[in-house]
């Protein structure tokens, strides 16, 4: 135990990978449904994970009376015909102390069994032996390393009385991956910060910012605008291929020129910002990502991008990035999308909802190579579709 304690571990990564399976117990339950049987072996992925197959109607428990209810637990089976056993650490107490009682939150508890034995490689011990060892180790004191909240929502999902968990794959959704900070930063970041310029940018494979300052990690450096280190940075390992943490009480908080601040770092293959970066007054954005060819997965949760003017180039050639959501993106006083999506080549999955381009005075080549082009116009906002005789080899 005291091994896996030095050890790191990305939570925010795993978590990542994750949200697919989240967001799909979420629908389950809005369409009126529960799972009822969740554990490690339903669930499956390659870059993400999700269930590994859809339930059939006669699997689907109804809970639209909100009362208890019995359901036939041999109904859930693989596709070979073996039924899905679980071991005590993913079964909800109120199923091991009466199997047909089954509700949205008993499948709440499940699934955040399987993230707990994800992040930190053990099955949480079941409700009886909690009685009897104490309250359930959390993953940080276990060398996870992600956002407090994030733990704090993870924790609440593993409680023992139901009335206490989230009440929905919703709620959990909301609490893990959603929009609602508690908490502000209170410092920020270094005006001018690229992290090209840090001496050991080349050997950096991920950045991660929290919103606390590791008390544990080993010759962290100040990057506070005010050098008072309300804002610091560290890594979880001397040698290449580490990953860098940013972290800061209640977040970190951005200036107003973010612009090139990852742009060019051609081995880092994740950003994961948590809700964690607040871009409330950032106004310039252009290639804040340009240039970063291995780059897989990038969570912009929590971006406030209400101030922003200049997108220009902001993800151009991001060759790696197979998925893109900026759906949550206020593009209200944006002036510049020039080549904004251009030369992300793997792109398969471009989410942009209500993407706002009435004040757009320049979006040249905003989709070249990409795959995607512009389709009807749709008033304000930029609506796409796909362009499959699109051949662009000079981004290839």
């Amino acid at each position: 135990m005291d091994q896996k304690k030095n050890e790191t571990r990305n939570g925010s990564r795993i978590l990542l990978s994750l949200r697919p399976a989240v967001k799909a117990l979420a629908e389950l339950h809005r369409s009126g449904k529960v799972h009822g049987n969740i554990s490690p072996e339903t669930l499956t992925g390659q870059r993400h994970v999700c269930f590994c197959f859809p339930l059939p109607e006669s699997c689907r428990v109804n809970f639209e009376s909100k009362e208890s209810f019995s359901f036939d637990v041999s109904a859930f089976s693989h596709s070979d015909g073996t039924q899905a056993q679980r071991s005590a650490g993913y079964i909800p107490p109120e199923q091991l102390l009466k199997t047909e009682i089954v509700l949205p939150q008993s499948d709440v508890y499940s699934l955040c069994a399987v993230i707990y034995r994800m992040l930190t490689g053990e099955e949480p011990a079941d409700f009886q032996k909690r009685m009897w060892v104490g309250p359930l180790e959390a993953p940080s004191e276990q060398g996870v390393t992600w956002s407090v909240w994030q733990e704090k929502a993870l924790m609440k999902g593993l409680a023992v009385l139901g009335t206490e968990r989230y009440a929905d794959g919703a709620e959990l959704y909301e609490a893990l991956y959603g929009t609602k900070k508690k908490t502000q930063a209170k410092g920020q970041l270094r005006k001018g910060w690229r992290l090209r310029e840090e001496s050991r940018a080349a050997g950096i494979r991920s950045v991660t910012f929290l919103d606390f300052v590791s008390r544990t990690a080993e010759d962290p450096w100040d990057l506070s605008e005010e050098q008072d280190g309300s804002v610091m940075a560290w890594t979880d390992s001397p040698e290449e291929g580490c990953d860098l943490y940013i972290g800061g009480e209640g977040g970190v908080a951005a200036g107003t020129d973010c612009s090139g601040m990852f742009a060019g770092c051609k081995n880092l293959m994740g950003i994961y910002f948590n809700q964690n970066f607040y871009t409330g007054s950032t106004r310039e954005m252009q290639s804040m990502f340009e240039n970063c060819g291995s780059l897989r997965d990038l969570d912009l949760s929590g971006f406030d991008t209400s101030g922003a003017e200049n997108m220009g180039s902001m993800f151009r050639r991001c060759r790696s990035l197979k998925e893109l959501d900026v759906s949550s993106f206020d593009t209200s006083r944006v002036k510049n999308m020039e080549s904004m999506f251009s030369g992300c080549v793997s792109l398969e999955n471009l989410e942009l909802g209500n993407f706002h381009i009435a004040q757009v005075k320049r979006d040249q080549h905003m989709l070249d190579g990409t795959g995607w082009r512009k389709a009807d116009a749709a008033g304000p906002y930029l609506r796409i579709a796909r362009d499959w005789l699109t051949s662009a080899p000079e981004f290839l």
